[in-house]
């Protein structure tokens, strides 16, 4: 399990911030408790991670990829502003960097076609129309 900002090389924050629900296939799916509604962890304990966000408003909308217990990438299909200006759904990755995340960008057909498991995921589980 992990928490917002849980592991950083100088402390560990509290684990209790996110519960997992439940798990498909390798994806562990959390749902953040109080503040930590809206997000994903910005640490993972695990040091290669993969876990995916739900919240009531849309479903699961974004899977987050963990390499040495930072943040590589996360996948999300939600409305996004940058593509869209109305409210439908678009598949997307976030890249960061260090633990900045960085403007979303639409996904190329190599990734899409590597990440596919992953994007079906996304899509059966949210619950935005597609």
């Amino acid at each position: 399990m992990s928490s917002r900002g849980s592991f950083t090389e100088m402390m560990n924050s509290d684990y209790r911030e996110y519960k997992t629900t439940r798990w498909i296939k390798d994806v562990e799916v959390v749902t953040g408790i109080g503040d930590h509604k809206k997000a994903l962890p910005f640490y993972s304990h695990s040091p290669d991670a993969i876990y995916a966000k739900y919240t009531d408003d849309y479903g699961l909308n974004a899977i987050k990829f963990y390499k040495n217990h930072i943040p590589l990438f996360s996948l999300d299909y939600h409305p996004e502003s940058k593509f869209l200006k109305q409210k439908k759904p678009v598949l997307h990755i976030h890249e960061y960097i260090g633990t900045e995340r960085q403007d979303p960008r639409l996904l190329t057909d190599d990734e899409k076609d590597k990440y596919k498991e992953y994007i079906e995921i996304l899509y059966k589980e949210s619950k935005h129309e597609r």
